[in-house]
């Protein structure tokens, strides 16, 4: 008996996986309907393409990928997005997982979104340590703030650059209601946004152990106000001892959330207070902070894995000046690459994380998440969502412009 139950599943699990492939195929080969029905089917619908990635071409699993995931470059990372938050929730309350929420400008699956977002699907979700934990420990989604600001500088002869400009983008760790249990801001070195992922996963479970919203928002703010009393001196969260995830590291922060502690000195009382600053160390904000920094980063151990140097590596390679796609210039912006990042994880994580946990310990965070960003592209990045050039143009500026050259479309 117990041999044909084991044939039955095996049979059943090999029909499951030839359907799913058959799908495959098909969405590859131009099946707008396969395509749909390999999205619906979530995370399993990527790994299915994924699958095939050997037995196509990748010109053509490229695009459907990414239509599939929701993500440009999934090819790369292999994580399923989704768009509808309500739809991210019902996973999220059945699975007992966090949400992570990116805000961005533009959408994740266009190649011109904002520069921080490009990084992530460039450095940070390709590594095979975090795509793996993300897998395994929350439920993605995004979700577009307003489109990316686009310039294009025409250099004759047919040499033309297009990039963005200005904008910043933030991770979100929601739980299944869609309370914001804390903000990733801006980009992070690798192994510093996997540490943060790894502890608001404990934080999350922790704070699930609490029957009410009030009780796990009282907890809340009592943990941020704590990591901002710590950080006074070390500019390390109390349980953030290392970047191994362990039961003991669990069990630590159970303990400390299970206990009647009270927010310590906190909040804008004690704790030390740091300028609001515009936008990431990219743009016009930092440049000051970021260059005095890089003096003396020195790069050591290496941040970006095997997966996203070769990831950056094709990205390069299909650029049509020489020089860019030269593996030695690749090799040198690889390099620069490890030392701004690890300016950019302190300035992040000294000056803007550091503002947003002040904000959830003070108890006034309780608004839902799209308050809360409301509240963080404001006061945080400096680029209001009310403001229509984004802190770009100031009224008491002269260029000598017709009409200082800004135009809205009637």
């Amino acid at each position: 008996m117990k041999y044909r139950l084991s044939l039955i599943l095996v049979l059943a699990v090999s029909a499951s996986g030839a359907a799913s492939k058959s799908l495959a195929i098909r969405a590859v080969n131009g099946d707008a309907a396969a395509v749909q029905s390999l999205r619906a089917m979530g995370q399993p619908g990527v790994d299915a393409l994924l699958a095939i990635r050997n037995e196509t071409d990748a010109k053509r699993l490229g695009p459907v990928i990414d239509t599939v995931c929701r993500q440009r470059d999934c090819t790369w990372s292999g994580l399923y997005w989704y768009t509808d938050l309500e739809e991210a929730k019902r996973v999220a309350r059945r699975t007992n997982r966090p949400i992570l929420s990116l805000r961005l400008l533009g959408n994740l699956d266009e190649e011109l979104s904002c520069a921080n977002s490009r990084y992530f699907r460039t450095l940070l979700y390709p590594n095979r340590e975090i795509r793996a934990f993300l897998r395994a420990n929350y439920v993605l989604h995004w979700q577009s703030v307003r489109a990316a600001p686009t310039i294009t500088i025409d250099f004759g002869g047919g040499r033309r650059m297009r990039r963005t400009i200005t904008g910043n983008s933030i991770h979100y760790v929601l739980d299944a209601e869609g309370a914001v249990l804390d903000g990733i801001p801006g980009l992070y070195a690798p192994q510093a946004f996997l540490s943060l992922l790894r502890e608001d996963a404990v934080l999350h479970r922790a704070l699930m152990r609490f029957p009410t919203p009030e009780e796990r928002f009282r907890k809340l703010a009592a943990y941020h106000g704590n990591v901002l009393y710590m950080a006074r001196w070390t500019w390390r969260s109390p349980f953030d001892r290392s970047n191994e995830y362990e039961n003991t590291r669990a069990q630590r922060m159970a303990a400390w959330t299970s206990g009647n502690m009270a927010p310590t000195k906190s909040g804008g009382g004690e704790a030390t207070l740091l300028d609001r600053v515009s936008f990431d160390s990219r743009a016009f904000g930092l440049v000051s902070d970021l260059r005095h920094l890089l003096k003396d980063v020195v790069v050591g151990k290496k941040t970006i894995d095997d997966n996203a140097r070769a990831l950056i590596f094709a990205k390069r390679a299909a650029s049509s000046d020489p020089a860019v796609r030269s593996r030695k210039s690749s090799e040198k912006a690889i390099e620069n690459l490890e030392r701004t990042l690890a300016a950019d994880t302190k300035i992040n994580e000294q000056r803007l994380h550091a503002d947003i946990r002040r904000q959830l310990a003070s108890g006034e965070a309780g608004g839902g998440v799209d308050a809360f960003n409301d509240w963080v592209y404001a006061e945080i990045f400096r680029a209001p969502n009310d403001d229509p050039w984004m802190g770009l143009v100031s009224d008491a500026s002269f260029t000598g412009i017709i009409g200082e050259g800004l135009f809205v479309a009637q």
